[in-house]
């Protein structure tokens, strides 16, 4: 699989009128995880749809670095519609992915990988599947089923930490609305880590948005990216078109 293909797959496993979020700078207490826990509740995105445009750094283990546009689309538990496209804005590449399939087309050298994400997951070794992608765009927390859960505040951040035997997830929230600052998921069994950190958020009709994220994928190497949203909608119509040209061919 040539090197494009795999820095997309990666980056997976890596996301009206707008009031920007400020942070208070006064020291807070710790607050009960049940607490913390229904904040994260409330501040959910639920939405039936997502539209987003963002520009996205990719920088592999060598600091060797890609540039380019993304259009992301999400049909709720169904769909995740990707576009690739450099600063010129002629696509390069096209992704479907839903709980059971992952199709990508590669425009350049006209070629396509029929495949499911599950797979991919495996050869990656990354810890992901397509209820998790969806939820690391949309901004939102991932369950853990744990078996110990504790809070603290770290450097003036709520902190939770839920554990179980294969997982441990760690959530920061600010203290003014609760939002997620940074969440860090470690892989027992596979030994990895990856680091989603959120920013520059914004109220989109009612849903705060971090418009800003960083993601880090850390196992025997590590692979990064940068990701700043320059639009998003909620629950607006909108198409998922995705057709192999016949002249295509597989990638095996």
């Amino acid at each position: 699989m040539n090197k494009f293909f795999s820095g997309l797959l990666l980056l997976l496993a890596l996301l009206s009128a707008c009031r920007t979020l400020k942070i208070s700078p006064k020291k807070i207490k710790t607050q009960k995880v049940s607490f913390l826990n229904k904040k994260i509740e409330e501040n959910r995105i639920d939405c039936k749809t997502f539209g987003g445009k963002a520009k996205v750094q990719l920088v592999s283990p060598d600091q060797s670095s890609k540039s380019f546009n993304a259009t992301l689309r999400i049909k709720k538990d169904s769909l995740i519609w990707i576009s690739i496209a450099p600063a010129l804005g002629i696509e390069v590449s096209r992704l479907s992915i839903t709980p059971d399939s992952l199709m990508v087309l590669d425009r350049l050298k006209k070629k396509y990988l029929r495949s499911s994400f599950k797979a991919l997951s495996q050869k990656f070794s990354i810890p992901m599947d397509f209820y998790t992608l969806q939820e690391l765009i949309l901004g939102n927390a991932v369950e853990v089923r744990e078996k110990v859960a504790v809070s603290s505040v770290d450097s003036n951040f709520h902190l939770i930490v839920m554990e179980n035997e294969l997982q441990q997830l760690k959530v920061w929230l600010e203290p003014e609305k609760f939002l997620l600052h940074q969440v860090k998921m470690k892989d027992k069994v596979n030994h990895q880590k990856m680091i989603l950190t959120l920013s520059g958020y914004k109220a989109v009709n009612d849903k705060w948005f971090a418009y800003d994220r960083g993601l880090r994928l850390q196992q025997n190497q590590e692979f990064s990216a940068k990701i700043s949203f320059t639009n998003a909608k909620f629950d607006v119509a909108q198409k998922y078109p995705f057709t192999i040209p016949s002249k295509y061919e597989s990638i095996q």
